[in-house]
């Protein structure tokens, strides 16, 4: 397998403070290709296909005659048309078993698995919180509050700017697996994740292909506002609406869902579409009194 880069085995970024955008990191091809993968393999394309030579070799096949002479055995193409005709009932049930839904299978792919754990661990910490209301246990370590009061000045904001970090990262990444999966894939190997997730066919899309649909969306809804791996996501986002938005069309769950995720993207890039223009207007005021 191909070595993967640097970036990829590295972990990723922690935000800051809840919700702010953080970078990836990735190498720019790596989620950009994404968005162009149907462009790249077009032009990967040959040029023309591969043409048969005109006098290409072949063999007549032979048997072992009484006299110790070769002789040729005109019943084996025969034998090589049954050969042909096993290959193709084995690569047709090869397509059975990778196929899910009406056609076949139900092989759960290594990111729906993932996708999946990452919600059950959600919903456990849920559960937890909220017996942990019940019984009047407010959320939070106090321990970190009474070592930040034990430093001074800058000490004090720094320790609890780092605690800060840390407890976002341990205590809310419920999906860090997923993202950890995810950045170790190439755009191809993205691609292929993605497709295997959902129906083959919109039409056709059974209840347990719904389902599959909706787990990835509420990943995204729930992993969208975290700000982490904020490029790659953003690609995978666009990625996913691009192969399942027919599918996601049909049922009134997924529509939901998906506008529940298209008004945490929106609210996620209206947060840095504000500091960017803030950059902007102070560039453009700086920029006009320097040309003064």
């Amino acid at each position: 397998p191909m070595a993967q880069p640097a970036a990829a085995k590295a972990p990723a970024p922690v935000p800051a403070a809840p919700g702010l955008a953080t970078m990836a990191l990735l190498p720019r091809s790596q989620w950009l290709g994404l968005l162009h993968l149907d462009s790249i393999r077009e032009r990967n394309k040959p040029i023309a296909p591969p043409t048969k030579p005109d006098a290409a070799p072949f063999f007549l096949p032979t048997t072992k005659g009484l006299a110790g002479d070769a002789v040729f055995d005109l019943d084996a193409g025969d034998d090589d048309d049954d050969d042909d005709e096993e290959d193709g009932e084995k690569e047709k049930a090869s397509r059975i078993l990778t196929n899910k839904g009406v056609h076949g299978g139900d092989v759960e792919s290594t990111l729906l698995r993932l996708i999946r754990l990452g919600a059950a661990q959600l919903a456990e910490a849920e559960e937890q919180q909220l017996a942990d209301a019940k019984k009047g246990i407010r959320p939070g370590d106090t321990t970190t509050k009474k070592k930040a009061a034990q430093k001074k000045g800058i000490q004090k904001r720094l320790y609890g700017a780092f605690e800060t970090s840390h407890a976002i990262d341990s205590a809310t990444d419920f999906y860090k697996q997923v993202t950890t999966h995810l950045r170790g894939k190439g755009p191809s190997g993205l691609d292929a994740e993605i497709r295997a997730i959902g129906p083959w066919d919109a039409a056709t899309m059974t209840d347990d292909e719904a389902v599959e649909l909706e787990d990835t969306l509420d990943f995204f809804a729930r992993e969208i506002p975290s700000g982490r791996n904020f490029e790659l996501l953003n690609a995978l986002l666009a990625h996913f609406l691009r192969v399942h938005g027919s599918a996601i069309r049909e049922r009134e769950s997924l529509r939901m869902r998906a506008e529940t995720v298209r008004a945490a993207a929106r609210r996620q890039w209206q947060n840095v579409d504000v500091l960017l223009q803030e950059v902007r207007c102070a560039l453009g005021f700086f920029g006009g009194q320097h040309g003064q």
